[in-house]
């Protein structure tokens, strides 16, 4: 679960912040040669990567009730939606 989310995330950072900033950069480098393609595939690696590695740097700072209070709490929210 924990890399299809990943992957996920990678493909929204790369279509929402990355894919935005990408043409001015271009401009600003005058790189117009090259396959837009594989840069794109190359910064959603690096981004699922970062995210991985954020996840484990969180994991390692918090302590194991951290984790299992945050799982009661989106339980308890998604509780709540269930009667409706």
């Amino acid at each position: 679960m924990v890399i299809v989310e990943c992957v996920a995330l990678g493909t929204m950072i790369s279509n929402d912040i990355v894919m935005l900033l990408l043409p001015t950069s271009r401009k600003l480098f005058h790189e117009q040669s090259g396959d837009l393609g594989s840069q794109i595939l190359t910064i959603r690696r690096i981004g699922i990567v970062v995210i991985l590695l954020l996840g484990l740097v969180y994991f390692q700072s918090t302590s194991d009730a951290a984790l299992a209070s945050i799982g009661l709490v989106s339980f308890a929210a998604i509780a709540q939606i269930a009667p409706s």
